[in-house]
């Protein structure tokens, strides 16, 4: 199917529905940011994405994976205390 019919199938469907008009694009940045607060990792997403590398994929949505440095760090942590109880 080519892009422009699958946007206005989609513009259709969702006008027909009563759903809000949301660009059928707009559902492949949502899956992606679902991926990544589910954590997976880059490389994973990257693929799903079809993204020739995990750099595109970072330099889209480097933004969203903020929050893991806490828990890299956490885990980092942890692995010290746990040899330095050694």
């Amino acid at each position: 199917m080519s892009p422009d019919n699958l946007s206005r199938d989609w513009r259709r469907a969702c006008r027909s529905l009563g759903l809000p008009q949301v660009m059928f694009h707009a559902l492949r940045h949502t899956h992606a940011s679902a991926l990544i607060a589910a954590g997976l990792d880059v490389v994973t997403i990257s693929r799903r994405l079809g993204h020739s590398s995990p750099n595109v994929t970072l330099s889209t949505y480097a933004h969203l994976f903020a929050h893991t440095d806490t828990a890299a760090a956490s885990a980092i942590e942890a692995a010290l205390r746990t040899t330095g109880e050694r």
